[in-house]
């Protein structure tokens, strides 16, 4: 791997479909758009799952949301490998781009055919749950990423929803619903749009805002400015 070489978050990569310029600013000079308001509940119930994945994965067995949902899938035995994935992310370096993309995952499971799939946990405190477009990239760029690393991947992952029950009461706790969702995945995009990214950091120039940019049309125009890009 050489130096100063560019490393491509899948969050980074995301930015980069939703606005070009907020992805160029934020990697070529460090001008990121505000934080998003912390998800303190969604923190908590990741930490609670993944001490519950890795107890089913040592007892090689499924978990119990997968077994409520009856897919036949095990968390993926590598416990080694899934610490890894969470802390530092699963990874994939671009010699001829010298260029490394990677994503933190909650979790994957492996089918009895050996194949994988990837899962994300969500909280959520609404009673219905939805697929949202950055979900589904969010599970095609693991795909890839799994694909990369020599892994066969199972063509489907996982959102396992835990929702808030409001019909629970509260007594000085809460307790979840979970609901397991399964989408189809698709990797065939992501390279390519991958190199379209890394292409835009080689320019001096900034490329277009995304057609609804609320951020390039408002307070970043003043940072912009300081910058003498417009």
């Amino acid at each position: 791997m050489s130096q100063n070489f560019q490393k491509i978050s899948r969050f980074a990569l995301q930015l980069y479909l939703e606005c070009p310029r907020c992805f160029w600013l934020a990697k070529k000079h460090g001008i990121r758009r505000p934080p998003p308001y912390p998800y303190t509940l969604n923190a908590a119930v990741d930490i609670f799952l993944k001490a519950e994945f890795d107890e089913a994965r040592r007892e090689r067995k499924a978990h119990s949301i997968f077994k409520q949902s009856k897919v036949k899938a095990i968390p993926f035995p590598n416990l080694h490998k899934i610490k890894e994935w969470r802390d530092r992310g699963i990874k994939y370096y671009f010699p001829a781009l010298n260029a490394l993309l990677y994503g933190k995952i909650d979790e994957v499971v492996m089918f009895p055919d050996k194949t994988l799939s990837p899962i994300d946990f969500k909280a959520t405190g609404s009673s219905q749950v939805q697929i949202y477009k950055d979900y589904q990239q969010q599970m095609d760029i693991y795909g890839y990423l799994l694909e990369k690393n020599g892994y066969k991947i199972n063509n489907k992952a996982y959102f396992a929803f835990y929702k808030v029950n409001r019909d629970g009461g509260f007594s000085n706790k809460l307790t979840f619903l979970p609901e397991l969702k399964e989408v189809e995945i698709d990797t065939s995009w992501v390279e390519e749009i991958f190199k379209k990214a890394i292409k835009i950091l080689w320019s001096e120039n900034p490329p277009l805002p995304g057609k609804n940019c609320e951020y390039c049309q408002r307070e970043r125009k003043i940072l912009e400015r300081k910058l003498r890009l417009t």
